[in-house]
């Protein structure tokens, strides 16, 4: 039975090339796997766009008193902040290849560390661009010491710590004002520890600003930036001395808002505040807020931990922007600060006698704050409170106004009153434009001296 013997080996021949073709077969698909894995997926032609953001939405009576409205007419100038531009580029992540729609780029090593999310090339931390920017500088920032005047503290020997920010060579340094309020004797103690007496130029509570003037070598220089361009998220670092102790301490955060507006109490409002969740304790105080290129773009100023209610808040603090910076800055340096004698503070914005609110689309269509056209305000100060016998109540000013621009500034988020008055002496004559109950106006008034205690 020779047919039976010889079916065997054939059985076996057909087994064993069947299994080749079962690995052939296997290797081809896991071929075909890998290269799904590096083909750019084809986005489908059913995808849609994602809806346009929609904006949010945003009475007052009496004589016109000496304010000449027309009637109607031009509406008081409004603006909007438009933001724009496109992110792209090839994304990595540890271990595995990126995708991208347009030409092969040459492989980059990344590491796996990251500070604020900002990709760290090689693993040298000297490096890192947050460490070379504060290694920069850093020798520009400083501790103030404020050895307080008896006459204050009650006959009791005090300080009061904080920090500053050496912007020029000529050894000027802007700190807080409340840094240096009831000051007898101001010290500055550079990074490297080395002590020097400063001299307070002039001061502006309503900003709660102060420059001072030490003398020699400056150990750095730190550049004032434009904080008009600021956008939330972007990453900014401060350096202060935390607790009055723990000098050149460096936080990193993002910015969490813009055009922030905080009560200080005292009755003094602090405008177009930019919030960052970058830590800033006691002693931070007057300490720069820095964006990655090293420039000023806020003096740190308060850190809220708490609300009412008891509310426990994290991450909140506060910074003076550069816009108000260099107004402020100019304003002393202009006046001389009461002829920048040691201890002279010189409030440098004159007096109007208001107490305003700045307009936002929320606050206009809560109150019905209309323009000329019947369209919402956009932007403003509207007044809550006209003080008796101020030179705004003579001007015939009243509760539920919106001052729209002062001569011709147009009051807006990034340029409020309080900036525009800094560029004014008491004294001068100007002219305001309001608006009431949608009709627009004008008045004259001339600026007054601050009164004693406000």
């Amino acid at each position: 039975m020779n047919n039976g013997t010889d079916a065997t080996p054939a059985r076996s021949s057909r087994g064993l090339n069947i299994l080749i073709l079962s690995f052939v077969l296997i290797g081809s698909l896991l071929l075909s796997a890998c290269d799904l894995g590096g083909s750019s997926p084809t986005p489908s032609s059913g995808a849609q766009n994602p809806p346009a953001n929609t904006a949010a939405p945003g009475n007052s009576s009496g004589n016109s008193g000496s304010i000449d409205f027309n009637g109607g007419g031009a509406t008081a100038g409004t603006g909007g902040n438009s933001t724009g531009g496109t992110t792209g580029g090839t994304s990595s992540g540890s271990g595995g290849n990126g995708i991208g729609t347009g030409a092969t780029a040459p492989p980059v090593a990344i590491s796996g560390k990251m500070a604020a999310m900002i990709p760290i090339n090689g693993t040298d931390p000297s490096q890192q661009p947050i460490v070379q920017m504060v290694q920069r500088v850093g020798p520009g920032v400083v501790t103030v010491v404020n050895s307080l005047n008896p006459s204050v503290t009650g006959g009791q020997a005090a300080e009061a710590r904080g920090s500053g920010a050496i912007i020029d060579q000529q050894g000027h340094i802007v700190t807080n004002n409340h840094v240096v309020e009831g000051e007898q004797q101001l010290v500055v103690i550079f990074a490297d520890g080395k002590k020097q007496q400063a001299k307070l130029i002039g001061a502006d509570p309503d900003h709660d600003l102060a420059l001072l003037q030490v003398s020699g070598q400056m150990p750095a220089v730190i550049p004032i930036g434009n904080s008009d361009q600021l956008l939330p998220g972007e990453v900014v670092v401060a350096i202060g001395s935390a607790l009055g102790e723990f000098v050149n301490t460096v936080t990193v955060g993002v910015v969490s808002g813009l055009h922030r507006n905080l009560d200080e109490g005292n009755g003094v409002t602090i405008q177009n505040l930019i919030q960052t969740d970058a830590a800033i304790n006691h002693g931070n105080s007057g300490g720069p807020l820095l964006n990655l290129n090293g420039e000023l773009i806020g003096i740190n100023t308060l850190g809220v931990t708490s609300a009412g209610q008891g509310d426990i808040a994290q991450g909140l603090g506060f910074a003076i922007p550069a816009s108000s910076v260099t107004s402020v800055v100019s304003a002393i340096m202009k006046s001389g600060g009461n002829g920048g004698n040691p201890g002279a503070v010189a409030s440098t914005r004159p007096y109007l006698g208001v107490t305003i609110v700045p307009v936002t689309p929320q606050i206009a269509s809560y109150y019905n704050l209309t323009d000329p056209n019947g369209q919402l305000l956009q932007q403003g100060a509207l007044v809550e409170q006209v003080a008796a016998g101020s030179p705004a109540q003579q001007a015939g000013l009243q509760p539920g106004d919106v001052i729209v621009a002062l001569d011709n500034n147009q009051v807006t988020a990034d340029t409020p009153l309080g900036d525009i008055l800094t560029q004014y002496q008491a004294g001068q004559q100007v002219t305001l434009t309001i608006i009431r109950q949608g009709r627009q106006g004008t008045t004259k008034l001339t600026l007054g001296t601050r009164p004693p205690g406000q």
